[in-house]
Parts: structure tokens; sequence; C-alpha cells
């Protein structure tokens, strides 16, 4: 047998490289047991982690913001006008607007303070951070002070992990969540949070309606102009009026719509999800592994031929 009949029956090695549809099914079936092996190992380890993850329970509240009546500030800017040009400081005439009052109870709702205060007096560092400590003793495992979990770090699990605040721009309602692995704590959490936020809104706006009313009454006082007069009587009844409505309505910037209830099923881990991805990923890294093998294929090798 010459060399050309050689290289025509037996190639060069590059030449041969490419894996064949048959050649493939035979190294898949030579390696049966290392795909087994991989699948085996991936279900597995993907069960065990889908039941040993801790549950995640998901308490949604559902609001719409609220903004003090329209008519109580219509034409206030003119009124405020009116005051300012003999005198009145014009800070407190600034009355805002129903875009003001929004973004401010959204942002106080995502508030750093608020949040830190609920902490702080629902003691709600030992359950945040239970792995650290010790409900025998009712003290930190960890004895340096410098080490134990502050408000500060509760205030950012919460950001980062626990709390949601979501505003549907179409509709402007508000979706307020509560992610924790206990569904009681959970919709406690929510429900609690969204009354704060509106008590300390009620409070703020009937402190400043106070404020108001009573640098009216004095500028009232000080003042013989009658336009002046007429104007301040008007900024009076607004703020009189505010007071009023801020006292009467316990949900001042938030009108719930759907409270936070104690879920009945887990929002995560997504056990069939992580089941399903762990063993078609370990199905696939076997069938890798048996293609990838530079054992014999049974059968024979390609191109061997005939003594």
């Amino acid at each position: 047998m010459n060399v050309i009949d050689t290289l025509v029956q037996n190639p060069p090695a590059s030449e041969t490289d490419e894996i064949s549809l048959h050649d493939a099914w035979l190294r898949l079936r030579a390696g049966w047991k290392i795909i087994a092996a991989f699948l085996l190992v991936a279900s597995v380890g993907s069960v065990s982690t889908a039941f040993l993850m801790t549950p995640i329970f998901d308490s949604t509240a559902l609001l719409a913001v609220t903004t003090q009546d329209d008519s109580a500030i219509k034409g206030t800017s003119g009124l405020s006008k009116i005051a300012s040009q003999f005198g009145m400081a014009s800070d407190m005439l600034d009355f805002g607007g129903s875009s003001d009052q929004k973004a401010e109870a959204i942002a106080t709702l995502a508030s750093r303070v608020l949040l830190e205060t609920y902490i702080r007096e629902q003691n709600l560092l030992p359950i945040l951070f239970a792995e650290k400590w010790d409900a025998q003793k009712g003290e930190w495992k960890e004895k340096d002070p410098a080490k134990q979990p502050t408000v500060w770090d509760g205030y950012k699990l919460f950001n980062k992990k626990i709390r949601t605040v979501t505003e549907d721009k179409k509709t402007g309602l508000v979706q307020f969540a509560i992610s924790w692995k206990d569904r009681n704590l959970a919709a406690k959490w929510a429900n609690d949070i969204v009354a704060r936020t509106n008590a300390y809104l009620r409070n703020k706006a009937l402190d400043t309606s106070s404020r108001h009313i009573n640098y009216l009454n004095d500028e009232l006082k000080r003042t013989n102009v009658l336009e002046l007069q007429e104007a301040i009587y008007r900024l009076l009844e607004i703020e009189i009026k505010k007071t009023m409505l801020a006292r009467g309505n316990e949900e001042y910037s938030f009108k719930t719509i759907d409270p936070a209830v104690v879920p009945q099923e887990r929002s995560r881990p997504r056990r069939w999800l992580i089941i399903t991805f762990g063993t078609v990923t370990g199905l696939f890294l076997g069938v890798v592994v048996a293609l990838l093998r530079k054992t014999p294929v049974p059968g024979g090798m390609r191109g061997a031929t005939a003594p």
C-alpha cells in the first residue's frame, strides 16, 4: 500500500476532529454511567437546595395616594402674593400642591427615619439578625459592641431585601410589599409601616397648619390694611379647613385599597424551577463530558482498515 492510499484511508487528525452523529451516539452509549452520575448528583443537589432554602413570604398592600382637596388651596398663590407685598414671610405662605404632597408621601413611606424609628420601637434587631442573637440569654452572641448589629444595619437589610415601594405610573397606585420568612410578621410590618406613615404625615400637617394659624393671627393683629386683612382671613380659613381634614382622617396620605394580609403561599424559593434547572444542567454537563472523553469508541475506531 503506497502513501497516497494510506492518507486516503486514514486522513490526518485535523480532518477527523469532527464527530459524526454515529460516533456521538456511540460515545454517549459508552458514557451512560457518567451521564447518569451527573444527572443523579445534580438532581439530588437541586432537590436538597430547593427544600433547605428558607421560604420567603410576600405581603403586599395596595395604596392610593390622597391629597388635600384642591378647593382648599385654590387661589392661595394670589393671596400669598398680596400678603407678601405687605412684608409677610414668604416661607410661611407656601401651601404646596397635590403633586408635592404625593411626592412627599411616597418619599416618606420609603424614608430612612421612619423605618429606623419603627425598628427601634418594635425592637426588631433580634428578629432581623436572629442568627447573631442568643434568645436564651437575651443578648448578642458577639460581645464586642462594635460588631453587634445596629439600627442602621436593620435599615439597610430592610431597604435591600425586605421592603419594596412601587408606584404604577399609569394608575398612580402604590404597592408596598414586605418580604420575610415569617408570614404573620410580613403582614404586620406592612400594615404597621403604612399606618405610621399616615400618622407621621398627619401630625406634620397639623403642626404646620398650627404654626401657620398662629403666624396669621399675629399678622392680623398688627395690620389695619383692609385688603391684607381679607387675604389673611382667607388664608386662615384655608388653614382651619386643612386642620379639620387632617384631624378627621386617619388615612391622611395613603388610602388602603387592599390591606396586607397573611400570605398563604411562599413567593420563593420556586422549588420546581430550581429542581428543573438543576436536573437539566446535570444532564447537559454529563452529555458534554461523555462526548469529550478520549476513550475508544465501541465498535472500532473510525477509519480503521482491515488487515
